[in-house]
């Protein structure tokens, strides 16, 4: 057998193998979040079936294949001395400052620039976001 025909052979011997490892790999190994269909009945081809899955079949095993996951990853809480929380609320506050301020130079610069209207939105919805999770820390963490 010539040269270029073997290395053809090996390439379609080979792609499908790659394919398939591919296709597990991207699946992952997190079962939680996997999802399965059944296929329709076979009156119907295989490329229609694939073409249209049954939504509402997906949506509710979705949604019961998250629902324990997030329960998992609920952790009880922490036991921290005072020091230790003022010390992580204060790096907090700093983190927070620093990012605020970051945007809000952001935000300036873009209007400066004359930036779009939806981002210019986007970022002030952002810094909003973020002044508002800083000031419902620091009321929740009063005293601290």
């Amino acid at each position: 057998m010539k040269k270029p025909y073997q290395a053809l052979l090996g390439v379609a011997l080979v792609t499908p193998i790659i394919v398939g490892l591919l296709w597990f790999g991207a699946s992952g190994t997190d079962k939680s979040h996997q999802v399965t269909a059944s296929l329709p009945s076979s009156d119907i081809s295989i490329e229609s079936a694939l073409a249209t899955p049954s939504t509402s079949q997906s949506v509710t095993q979705t949604a019961q294949a998250v629902q324990p996951a997030v329960e998992a990853q609920v952790k009880k809480p922490v036991n921290l001395t005072p020091e230790e929380r003022r010390f992580i609320l204060g790096e907090f506050v700093k983190a927070a400052e620093k990012d605020i301020a970051q945007a809000e130079s952001g935000l300036a610069e873009a209007k400066a620039q004359g930036a779009v209207a939806e981002d210019i939105a986007s970022r002030q919805e952002k810094l909003n976001t973020m002044k508002q999770m800083l000031q419902r820390t620091l009321v929740r963490n009063t005293g601290v």
